[in-house]
């Protein structure tokens, strides 16, 4: 891993952004820029990002991977897309959950619950 991968991871970790949180994506961003490891906003099949994006639309942050954050754009973004925490704006902070360690990662129990909900059906 790059020194500047490892920054990210620090620096992201600093942001204060946690899972739950309600954000808004305030810039495009490339691929690797700051040692950002998901996928660029500009690619022709990233279209939905972009728009979510351009449209200062909010999503609520679902995951927090060592590189980006996954957050849930809702259906007419079509769902879930990674973002570098250096473009997100923290529209809302999350209420106090609690959070449950699953595989080495960490998920709110409301996410787990909906997520468990889905499988059922």
């Amino acid at each position: 891993m790059s020194e500047v991968q490892e920054a990210y991871k620090v620096m992201q970790k600093a942001s204060g952004i946690k899972v739950g949180d309600t954000v808004k994506a305030l810039r495009q961003f490339e691929l690797l820029e700051m040692g950002h490891t998901g996928s660029s906003s500009g690619s022709k099949e990233n279209g939905y990002k972009r728009d979510f994006i351009n449209h200062s639309a909010v999503g609520v942050v679902t995951e927090i991977e060592d590189n980006y954050i996954i957050v849930n754009c809702g259906r007419k973004y079509q769902g879930h897309w990674c973002f570098p925490f250096f473009v997100l704006e923290v529209i809302e902070k999350a209420k106090a959950e609690t959070m449950i360690m699953v595989g080495g990662k960490e998920y709110s129990e409301a996410t787990l619950q909906k997520a468990m909900q889905e499988y059922s059906k």
